[in-house]
């Protein structure tokens, strides 16, 4: 996906260091020859949220711009069926969990009001508070 304008960039910077600082690591790297060439436009986004812990997925979705959600999932939306064949055949591995996870993601952002939330970093340090939190219960 195109990522060509300043505020996407830099939310993209934010979801990277919140994701750093929550589990270690902003990316999780997928191996390209593990999925079908059809779906390789959508690595780059499975990276970056594809994300297992449903807290931290779902708080990276939430401080993305709209724009850049509304565009994930008209990608998505592309491939969506054989995306959903190509999850259910074959061995689980980390390239489909991604996928699926990135889909969860997606699915949950886009089933509501979608309106621009380009989280600013009073923000991220609040939503960070409430995920501690929600791990120590």
């Amino acid at each position: 996906m195109n990522v060509d304008d300043d505020e996407t960039r830099a939310a993209l910077e934010r979801v990277r260091a919140f994701l750093v600082e929550q589990l270690g690591n902003p990316d999780f790297p997928l191996v390209p020859s593990d999925v079908p060439d059809e779906f390789h436009e959508l690595i780059p986004l499975a990276e970056q949220f594809g994300i297992g812990d449903d807290p931290a997925r779902d708080i990276a979705i939430k401080m993305m711009p709209s724009h850049f959600i509304l565009g994930a999932a008209d990608l998505i939306g592309k491939h969506r069926e054989s995306l959903d064949r190509w999850l259910n055949a074959g061995e689980w591995n980390e390239e489909r969990n991604s996928f699926c996870c990135l889909l969860q993601a997606l699915d949950h952002a886009t089933t509501a009001p979608v309106r621009s939330v380009a989280v600013s970093p009073e923000k991220v340090a609040e939503l960070t508070e409430l995920l501690r939190k929600s791990r120590e219960k």
